[in-house]
């Protein structure tokens, strides 16, 4: 007659294979959560980034002239909006500006508060016919193993110079 019941070897071998799919399910869990957090950050980068270069194109192909210039700071004349005349008479000024990591347009705050802008630069570009701003930046989130840091540029023609 035979016994019932499992033998020492049969526990064994069932903890044993248990032990490596909680094994498994744990790494592969950390590991998602490593790739959510990643990407958050990645997103919050992209975001921040689109969104101020969207804006400050914007601001630019409003503007007919560039009063003041500088690398991290640009003043312009504006067209009230895009349906104005050719002419800029009196436009409204609108300054765009870079300092303690944050852009500002006009004095209010461009970028969220936890996305960080490492670096932050204007250049004129002056053709036969048209002028154009480009705008250059790198924007950064995240902390250890989250860290994301992504550069970004973009073109504006002045709408007055072409």
């Amino acid at each position: 007659m035979m016994k019932r019941g499992t033998t020492l070897m049969e526990l064994v071998v069932y903890i044993a294979i248990l032990t490596m799919t909680i094994v498994f399910v744990a790494f592969s869990i950390v590991q998602l959560s490593q790739t959510y957090g990643k990407a958050r950050s990645e997103q919050r980068v992209a975001e921040a980034a689109d969104t101020a270069l969207e804006r400050i194109v914007r601001e630019l192909r409003l503007a007919c002239s560039v009063t003041t210039f500088s690398g991290t700071s640009i003043t312009l004349d504006t067209f009230a909006d895009f349906s104005s005349a050719t002419a800029c008479p009196g436009g409204t000024s609108r300054t765009i500006a870079y300092a303690s990591n944050k852009i500002t347009i006009a004095g209010a705050d461009l970028t969220a508060p936890d996305v960080t802008v490492t670096a932050f630069d204007f250049d004129q570009l002056s053709g036969t016919v048209s002028n154009g701003i480009r705008v250059t930046m790198t924007v950064e989130s995240g902390r250890g193993k989250y860290y994301v840091t992504r550069s970004y540029s973009a073109l504006a023609i002045l709408r007055g110079s072409y």
